[in-house]
């Protein structure tokens, strides 16, 4: 939900609050989002985004345990400061305050999060892209291929959380001081930068993650992409490992390591999410919630309703009626 929008000119601030899988869809500037919630929200979740012209940089905080999809504007680069020991996962591996993710550009954003979760967000567009590649005279191909994740050190980072914090008081202050805007804006493309360029810097350094949690993640990925294709089926854990060829706990072990949840509670909520995004595009007194439910492969649909109720904070009918 947009709380406010405020331009100062040179650059935009947009405050979202969130609370539903259709709100996070714009929770990171640049991007668009998939969530499915895989338990209720905590609270609202909130994001301060300011957009400049070439960059973007994102204030958040989640109240939700979810799953995180989505992918960022074409020849965009994206990087994220995790700032909070909360748990989460990105690309099987698992954050901690001061970790900083990697997104260069056509690589998706893949994680998953927990209450608490709290980062800042850097997007550049593909001309800054260019200047970071360049900047250490080394080429394009030192970048590794996929989403990288790295440790900033304490000594760095000290620094750096000072630097955004600089940052967001002369953006903030430019909407009251109209003629600071060109200034705070040029400060703001420079975190951003600055932010691209020590994750590359970093990233030169990463050694590629070991051969089992690659196995895992690709097998977790391989296993989501399946179960989303047969969600109007009624598929069971026991379906998904013969159709991957690995056995069960090889399966658990996969999503615990990617979506720090079992194949099952995630087919559950994965479910729960798709029936939701069915009853906001159905028509009421066309469409009923019997017929989506059942054709998405549920057949308790007292279970359902008080699982769907107990996740999104409302029954079924109500999200069928409020279209």
């Amino acid at each position: 939900m947009l709380v406010s929008q405020q331009d100062a000119g040179e650059f935009v601030r947009f405050v979202h609050s969130m609370r539903t899988p259709e709100e996070f869809a714009s929770a990171v500037s640049t991007a668009s989002l998939s969530v499915d919630l895989q338990s209720p929200a905590q609270g609202r979740s909130w994001v301060e985004q300011y957009r400049g012209r070439d960059w973007a940089l994102d204030w958040s905080s989640t109240q939700v345990r979810a799953r995180v999809r989505g992918a960022a504007a074409p020849g965009w680069a994206a990087f994220c400061l995790v700032r909070s020991d909360t748990h989460s996962l990105w690309w099987g591996r698992r954050s901690a305050r001061g970790m900083l993710l990697c997104n260069p550009p056509g690589v998706p954003l893949d994680g998953f999060v927990t209450p608490g979760f709290t980062w800042l967000s850097a997007a550049i567009a593909p001309s800054l892209w260019a200047q970071v590649q360049g900047s250490t005279g080394c080429g394009p191909q030192i970048w590794p291929t996929g989403v990288n994740a790295v440790n900033v050190p304490d000594s760095l980072l000290t620094d750096l959380l000072g630097d955004i914090a600089e940052v967001k008081s002369l953006l903030s202050q430019a909407f009251e001081h109209r003629e600071t805007a060109a200034k705070a804006a040029k400060h703001g493309q420079m975190l951003a930068l600055q932010v691209a360029q020590l994750a590359r810097d970093q990233a030169i350094l990463t050694q590629p993650a070991g051969g089992v949690l690659s196995h895992r993640i690709r097998l977790a990925r391989r296993a989501e992409d399946w179960m989303r294709a047969h969600v109007q089926e009624n598929v069971s854990v026991r379906d998904i490992c013969h159709a991957m060829r690995v056995s069960r706990r090889e399966l658990e072990y996969a999503f615990e390591a990617c979506f720090d949840s079992s194949p099952k509670a995630f087919l559950q909520a994965l479910r729960l999410n798709v029936v939701r995004q069915a009853l906001r595009s159905a028509v009421p007194g066309r469409d009923s919630v019997t017929t989506i439910a059942v054709d998405h492969g549920i057949n308790h649909l007292g279970r359902f309703a008080f699982r769907y109720r107990e996740l999104f904070g409302e029954l079924p009918s109500e999200t069928l009626k409020n279209n």
